[in-house]
């Protein structure tokens, strides 16, 4: 937990550096934009849903989807198409069912979207930036 700490730490201190020097150094100001021009912010559901096993969570869809791994010695060339699958979801349907629909490495997004125990580096950003 201390080591947490301290990475929030750090990583706030980044993010100020680089965001005192991006003010200080983009050409790009507010008077650029029309005054009807509304500036806002976004996220994805994967950056927020993560840590499934703290805070009485469970797991997500995307929890379930990152942490399975590709079975290789698998035979999917004979799975069928349930009769109700419209056309349009035919490609979906075999990369979730027949291909796996895992990331080949293994890998996951649980570091980089950590955004469960560093949503306060976000809220301190935003409330820096002037969104409409």
């Amino acid at each position: 937990m201390e080591r947490r700490k301290k990475v929030v730490v750090l990583l706030s201190a980044f993010l100020f550096l680089v965001q005192s020097l991006f003010s200080t150094t983009c050409a790009l100001h507010r008077d650029h934009f029309p005054p009807s021009f509304l500036f806002g912010t976004s996220t994805s559901a994967y950056q927020i849903e993560g840590a499934y096993e703290e805070g009485n969570k469970s797991l997500s869809n995307w929890d379930v989807f990152t942490h399975s791994q590709v079975s290789t010695d698998e035979d999917n060339s004979s799975v069928a198409l349930p009769p109700s699958l419209p056309t349009w979801f035919v490609p979906l349907f075999w990369f979730f069912h027949c291909a796996g629909g895992k990331i080949k490495d293994g890998s996951n997004g649980d570091v980089a979207a950590d955004h469960y125990h560093i949503y306060m580096v976000s809220l301190f950003m935003i409330a820096n930036v002037t969104c409409s």
